[in-house]
């Protein structure tokens, strides 16, 4: 699943799952509404409003990203950069065909709490580590999300 500009591609969420659950981990719902309201804005923050075929209303759910190690997102790579990481995305880690604008499936490969000028160089586990990693900020700025490309 994944959002490219203000659609998302599919016109209903999927059905809920328990936290404990082995699909649990892509967005967390924090707030619920029969009509517009106003959610949180920002890096891996979304609202998705739908009609329910069922009663013909309208519900709004706020949403935030849960970032679970591992687990693979969508990005635009042009050469060594990633130009985009799809925040709102979801992938299989062993897909080979992605939606455009993305080229790319990359990992997450660990999840911190955002240090002071937190960035990509935080993201390495050694002086030795030399692995090619990118990130970025997420929940206002507080939590660094690590990525690699896939093994």
């Amino acid at each position: 699943m994944h959002r490219n500009g203000a659609e998302w591609n599919v016109s209903a969420p999927p059905d809920a799952v328990s936290c404990r659950s082995a699909r649990a981990g892509l967005f967390e719902v924090t707030r619920t509404a029969n009509t517009s309201v106003g959610c949180p804005s920002g890096t891996g923050r979304a609202r998705w409003s739908y009609r329910s075929a069922v009663t013909g209303g309208t519900t709004t759910l706020c949403l935030n990203r849960v970032w679970v190690r591992d687990y693979c997102v969508l990005a635009e790579q042009s050469g060594d950069t990633l130009s985009s990481i799809g925040a709102l995305t979801a992938a299989g880690c062993d897909d080979t065909r992605v939606p455009r604008p993305y080229n790319q499936v990359v990992v997450v490969d660990a999840v911190y709490r955002a240090p002071a000028g937190a960035g990509a160089h935080h993201c390495r586990r050694s002086a030795q580590d030399n692995r090619r990693y990118w990130s970025l900020l997420a929940d206002a700025g507080a939590t660094l999300v690590c990525f690699r490309a896939r093994s």
